[in-house]
């Protein structure tokens, strides 16, 4: 079985999104600081800032908290 999983992680726009939207019922939601990974980044992409933590195979200096946030779903 092959999984691959995408290498970017989202963080919301804003602190807030409107009532009985897409978002508002997740639990990971809880300020700025939301951190959203794998196939909810896909389906609601303009709600998020996205972030890239590696770099032909490196780890990005500086990113280490996304790139553990990514291992952190994955595993």
């Amino acid at each position: 079985m092959k999984v691959i999983v995408g290498n970017k992680v989202g963080r919301s726009k804003h602190m807030r999104m409107m009532p009985g939207g897409a978002l508002e019922n997740e639990k990971e939601l809880s300020g700025p600081s939301s951190v959203y990974i794998g196939k909810k980044l896909d389906d609601h992409r303009g709600a998020f800032i996205l972030e890239y933590p590696m770099d032909k195979g490196s780890v990005v200096e500086g990113k280490w908290d996304a790139m553990e946030r990514i291992w952190e779903y994955t595993f």
